[in-house]
């Protein structure tokens, strides 16, 4: 008996209603018709406001969190002059790198998921140095803010005949764009990469040719260069990509597509 009347009250607790926790305006109201004093309200309203800012916290760090689950790395599909690479066949190519565009086009639509938002809201010039702050924001309240690593202001390229090939407005624009990218690189922990010039990837097995379709027709749909994206993964045809990169692949052509949508809106 005893333990049947244990069993019946679990089941009538079970099903009681869960009632919303009250609001601070009620909270307020209760206590000043309990004939609370202005210090003992002052001093709930600290306690609250500390764990409201503790509860922002948290939320900021487990949308970082699951943000960083969500990235990938970013894409190198730039090509610089300014340094080679070399593979293991010998042969020089063209350094990579991936701009500020192409690190917004993959992480904007995984920080809309996430209720993150970046902006740049300092940059400091001191000993022909650049530094770029980043302050990522949660949508609950709580951000932080990165300091991106000194960038060194060059002077502007000239030619072998001594002739000026930039302005300085344009190394600036261009040391500007570097220093965002790193500054927000480092805001949210990610990298950047490009496929592996020495080896073929996780396996053997190709895509099929369904999955070589569908990459074509996103391809399509990002206004991406095909050249572009067959050099990063190192084919020359969509037949040739391993089938470990598909899914990789999808996810870059898609974060452009959505970008690209996003820029008409």
């Amino acid at each position: 008996m005893h333990e049947d009347g244990i069993t019946r009250l679990s089941n009538t607790i079970d099903t009681l209603p869960v009632l919303p926790a009250p609001s601070i305006e009620a909270i307020i109201a209760s206590a000043v018709q309990a004939g609370r004093t202005g210090a003992d309200l002052k001093e709930f309203l600290d306690v609250f406001e500390r764990m409201k800012t503790l509860e922002r916290i948290a939320a900021f760090h487990a949308a970082m969190a699951n943000f960083r689950k969500l990235c990938p790395p970013i894409p190198r599909l730039h090509q610089t002059t300014q340094y080679k690479r070399v593979t293991r066949e010998g042969i020089s190519k063209p350094g990579q790198y991936a701009a500020l565009e192409d690190v917004a086009a993959v992480i904007d639509p995984i920080c809309g998921e996430c209720l993150l938002s970046y902006r740049f809201p300092l940059s400091t010039l001191a000993n022909d140095h650049l530094i770029v702050w980043t302050k990522v924001a949660h949508a609950a309240g709580h951000s932080e803010d990165t300091q991106g690593p000194p960038i060194a202001v060059g002077k502007p390229i000239v030619s072998h005949e001594g002739k000026q090939v930039q302005t300085v407005s344009q190394v600036s624009a261009s040391v500007f764009s570097f220093a965002k990218r790193q500054s927000l690189l480092a805001a949210f922990g990610i990298s950047t990469c490009e496929h592996d010039d020495d080896g073929v990837g996780n396996g053997d097995e190709l895509i099929t040719q369904e999955e070589a379709r569908m990459l074509n027709d996103l391809l399509i749909q990002s206004g991406m260069g095909k050249e572009a994206f067959l050099d990063f993964f190192r084919v020359t045809t969509f037949a040739e990509l391993h089938a470990a990169n598909f899914i990789p692949a999808s996810n870059m052509l898609v974060a452009k597509i959505k970008q690209q949508r996003k820029g008409k809106a």
